[in-house]
């Protein structure tokens, strides 16, 4: 069993990285944050959502979308804790007639486990595994206002149940499944043209977005229970200021992000200020040359979970093609050995002239 414990030792570590502010939920890999863009601004991003990370920060965005759009991104994520774990990210977005609608899934391994009991028996090995399907529809209500609504199916499995009952002596689990439901909104509050000097203009937009997720009856692990843990219930707030002038974009972006599990708990035994500060706080800055180069820098704070530091990143932009880099590995007080990189590729494909001509027809209206 000691031996079994050692083995265990990394994954509850993230566990309790993961859960934070969240002590009393699971499946707490759907906080875990896919994307480089989004994670180079501090995670900073429902109000910002413009590629199929979407799907994760704020769905109702995708609405904007004019083209098939495709997101990929690998992650060997908190190698300090784990040499072999990774996080990876596929999300596809495709405007309809009406609205638009997308999936993603979400994998994350935590490495190879061995177990062993008390006398040095070896029981086996298995690699633990997180799985997130999510399926996404949103629709453009008026010029300025997005809905999106979306359903996840999720799966974990975090170890055999022959092994687990052999270690630890309790029947049946060791995997369980679930699903939630959420909803979100995207507002623009100011979209502004203005002419600074002959033939040149200045572009003002400002968004807020606002995302309910996780919804959803609860996971449950074990067969000879029928206790479930709560999903990590979450609410996104986020700002996004960007300024357009010819061949610079400026964008500055703010989210305030709470997981709402035991939230009436708390504010009744310690306030409002306790369930303020345990809520988790992104900033981001991006400057855009041209189109194709953007460099980003973002700062996460979660006070309650001791993750604080500054996050950044760059985009490269070529043809239907943005390769975007993160590293993020600041954030955290253990030492991650090196970089936590994310890598994202996404590719925007044209629908075809058919609906670009519906839409040139309607704009010219």
């Amino acid at each position: 069993m000691r031996r079994f414990g050692l083995k265990l030792i990394g994954f509850v570590m993230l566990v309790g990285i993961l859960h934070a502010s969240a002590f009393d939920a699971g499946a707490v890999f759907l906080l875990i944050y896919p994307g480089a863009k989004a994670t180079s601004l501090g995670g900073a991003f429902c109000a910002l959502s413009d590629d199929a990370t979407a799907l994760y920060y704020n769905p109702s965005a995708i609405a904007q979308k004019k083209d098939f759009e495709i997101t990929l991104m690998h992650s060997p994520w908190l190698r300090g804790l784990a040499p072999d774990m990774y996080y990876e990210y596929i999300g596809l977005v495709r405007p309809l007639p009406v609205g638009a609608a997308g999936i993603s899934i979400t994998y994350a391994t935590y490495g190879v486990f061995q177990g062993y009991g008390p006398d040095g028996e070896y029981y086996g090995e298995w690699r633990p595994y997180d799985v997130a399907v999510n399926l996404a529809y949103a629709y453009n209500v008026n010029p300025r206002l997005n809905v999106g609504g979306n359903v996840k199916f999720i799966y974990s499995f975090l170890a055999p149940t022959e092994i687990l009952r052999k270690a630890t002596g309790v029947e049946g689990g060791g995997k369980g499944s679930s699903f939630a439901v959420g909803g979100s909104m995207l507002y623009t509050i100011l979209d502004k043209k203005m002419q600074y000097s002959n033939n040149k203009w200045l572009n003002m937009k400002l968004t807020y977005g606002l995302q309910l997720d996780n919804f959803g009856p609860g996971i449950k692990y074990s067969s000879s229970t029928d206790e479930r843990d709560p999903l990590p219930y979450l609410m996104r707030n986020g700002l996004a200021f960007k300024v357009k002038i010819p061949y610079n974009t400026f964008t500055l972006a703010f989210d305030i992000n709470k997981v709402l599990v035991g939230i009436t708990r708390d504010y009744s035994d310690r306030g409002f200020k306790y369930v303020f500060d345990e809520a988790w706080k992104h900033a981001g800055f991006e400057y855009t040359f041209y189109n194709m180069l953007s460099l980003r820098v973002g700062y996460f704070l979660d006070e309650d979970g001791a993750r604080k530091g500054i996050t950044y990143g760059a985009g490269f932009h070529i043809s239907n093609f943005r390769l975007d880099v993160s590293d993020d590995s600041k954030i955290y007080s253990f030492n991650n050995k090196g970089a936590n990189l994310r890598y994202a590729l996404t590719y925007s494909m044209p629908l075809g002239p058919h609906k670009k001509g519906k839409e040139n027809e309607k704009d010219s209206h």
